[in-house]
């Protein structure tokens, strides 16, 4: 039996050897013709501050800025989908434009209006809150039914409600929780409205339960002794999220709720005395030079009081092992994230076409039509273990589910791209040197990449092997365990 496992492990080694061996064409571009050499000055990494050039060349220096910011609340809205389901003969019910026209008769006999939002899938574990805004001149008799799968098992479980208790054809065999903790109906506004949260509402009838999913909203209005003829203008579910926000903005649109003639941002900035004086505190030092916003054009100016922006400072012709010194200041206004200083590279004038098709979390399949050679971004964090690949053959590649079944089949049909850089200080970059690579095809060329995510070949490898060892232990030891038994 050990004679078995020992050779089941080589035999597992010798397969795993197989599928990482990289029987891949290796690319490198022309570093002489296209490479372009990208030093990042990291303020945080004292180390990083000083660059030794390595070979003579003309070189564009930028930072990247950032201004103080401030947390502001802001909502994230997503409309839920609405069908008139029920309407009394003597009421009217319509959808246009987004937006719902309800019309009931004073005194009818029957005045009723349902509205449904079906196949819903909304995790309350988001924290969800679900508004309804409306504008009437009296307030409507609205009552909401929340149906509520608690289990994850796409089966409805339970109502809340708000307003009148959900009557035998709404109700069913469900049991009902009435929902006024955290619900409210506004109605001291023109826009009068309902708010709720619908995860705190849930958490107080069903405290043994994290995580919810809302499945069915169902909304009755009913008609008041006056005619109604209202306009459901807004019918969502929101989050509300503390974002950071530049403060530059903050103030401005603080002024214009108070002042509409205070002109543009920028204006507003330098007429402010308290914000003004940013322009011209020092940011950083750089080949002798000094940085202040003074010194730069409105344009960039005004968008980088908006939030982060790269600014280029200027050119400078370097030569090989010449130091280049950066600094960064104190500033109470602006962060200095990160600076690039970068060489001149030949690259395609015109852009190319780029289609992404995101497989999974892992794998990316780009559908490219380019004139010449390009940078490729992914804008993912950094990180050693992403590939790019250039398919050689027509046929697609790159949809497959496992990253090893990926790995399997496209041997020999991959060049791989080795040029691997940081790009925009945080994503994954790649030149892709399409001249070299199909030269004497006429452009523009059209071919697919693949961008994977390596590790995840060794992640699915090591699960595999696990298993059968473990399985194999298994055996063996349920063997030895017999034999024992048998003896005995």
């Amino acid at each position: 039996m050990k004679r078995v496992i020992f050779l089941t492990l080589v035999i597992l080694i010798c397969l795993s050897n197989y599928v990482f061996a990289q029987n891949q064409d290796v690319l490198r571009a022309d570093k002489q013709e296209h490479q372009k050499y990208l030093y990042l000055f990291d303020p945080v990494d004292e180390s990083s501050l000083i660059k030794e050039i390595e070979r003579d060349g003309s070189y564009d220096f930028s930072v990247l800025l950032k201004p103080k910011t401030e947390p502001v609340e802001e909502r994230y809205v997503i409309p839920l989908p609405v069908n008139i389901v029920a309407v009394s003969k003597d009421a009217s019910a319509a959808i246009e434009n987004e937006k719902i026209y309800l019309n009931i008769p004073a005194n009818s006999a029957e005045k009723t209006i349902i509205l449904e939002s079906n196949n819903l899938n909304i995790d309350t574990a988001i924290y969800p809150y679900f508004e309804l805004i409306y504008n009437n001149q009296q307030a409507l008799d609205i009552s909401l039914y929340f149906y509520v799968d608690i289990d994850n098992d796409d089966k409805i479980d339970f109502i809340g409600y708000f307003g009148k208790e959900p009557s035998e054809d709404i109700k069913g065999d469900l049991i009902a929780y009435e929902f006024n903790y955290y619900i409210r109906h506004n109605i001291d506004t023109k826009d009068k409205n309902i708010k709720t949260h619908v995860y705190n509402e849930l958490k107080i009838h069903r405290p043994d339960r994290i995580f919810f999913k809302l499945k069915k909203i169902i909304t009755v209005i009913t008609g008041a002794d006056e005619e109604v003829d209202a306009v459901i203008n807004v019918f969502t579910h929101y989050n509300v999220e503390a974002v950071p926000k530049s403060v530059f903005l903050i103030n401005y649109g603080e002024a214009k709720l108070d002042n509409l003639q205070i002109g543009s941002l920028l204006d507003f900035v330098r007429s402010s005395s308290d914000l003004r004086e940013a322009l011209f505190q020092p940011i950083c030092e750089y080949k002798g030079k000094t940085l202040k916003l003074e010194n730069i054009s409105d344009e960039t100016l005004a968008n980088l009081l908006e939030g982060r922006k790269e600014i280029k400072l200027g050119r400078f012709r370097l030569n090989e092992n010449e130091q280049f010194n950066f600094k960064v200041l104190e500033n109470e206004y602006f962060t200095v994230e990160a600076a690039y200083l970068s060489e001149d590279y030949k690259i395609s004038q015109k852009e190319p076409e780029l289609i992404f098709k995101r497989v999974n979390p892992t794998r990316y399949v780009v559908d490219v039509k380019a004139w010449g050679s390009f940078w490729l971004t992914l804008n993912e964090n950094y990180h050693s273990g992403w590939r790019a690949y250039i398919v050689k053959s027509e046929n697609k590649a790159g949809n497959e589910k496992f990253a090893l079944e990926f790995g399997v089949k496209n041997k020999g049909n991959l060049i791989a791209i080795k040029d691997h850089q940081v790009v925009n200080a945080y994503a994954n970059g790649w030149f892709v040197p399409v001249d070299e690579v199909f030269s004497g095809s006429d452009k523009p060329v059209e071919f697919d990449m693949v961008l994977e995510f390596y590790p995840q070949r060794l992640y699915e490898a090591g699960m595999i092997i696990s298993s059968i060892v473990f399985m194999i232990m298994t055996i063996y030891l349920l063997v030895y365990g017999l034999k024992k038994l048998i003896k005995r």
